[in-house]
């Protein structure tokens, strides 16, 4: 085992690609942020979407990250997006089938992503955003 450190407190890996890269989420201030982990750089705060938290679900081999963040919608109301966190472009909004809430848990080299939006239940959902 190795520690990977923290952002401030407690600290989560959920997925790790073939360069050993490690994404996951790290508790600042009582919020989770999404980080990338490499051994020349360590933890990372990767950003957020606006509203208080994001949280790092799957990492391919181009480092890039998908999960979910907090956003701001009307009324100060806030929602949970999938985003796709690209090392060169950032941190992008991946939007929800229409509903208010969407989760991206993995993407794979191809930059295909999986993961899941609310229209009422659960649906499974799939985007390509690699260019």
């Amino acid at each position: 085992m190795q520690d990977l450190g923290t952002l401030g407190a407690a600290s989560r890996g959920d997925a790790i690609n073939d360069h050993g890269h490690v994404t996951g989420f790290a508790v600042v201030n009582g919020q989770s942020r999404a980080f990338r982990w490499r051994p020349d750089t360590g933890m990372t705060d990767i950003g957020r979407l606006g509203g208080i938290g994001a949280e790092g679900h799957g990492i391919n081999l181009h480092d890039q990250i998908v999960g979910e963040s907090t956003v701001a919608e009307g009324g100060g109301n806030l929602h949970t997006h999938a985003f796709l966190w690209d090392p060169q472009t950032g941190m992008r909004d991946l939007g929800t089938l229409g509903g208010t809430s969407s989760r991206a848990w993995g993407i794979n080299d191809a930059g295909w992503v999986v993961g899941h939006s609310y229209l009422g239940q659960q649906r499974a959902a799939r985007a390509g955003v690699r260019s």
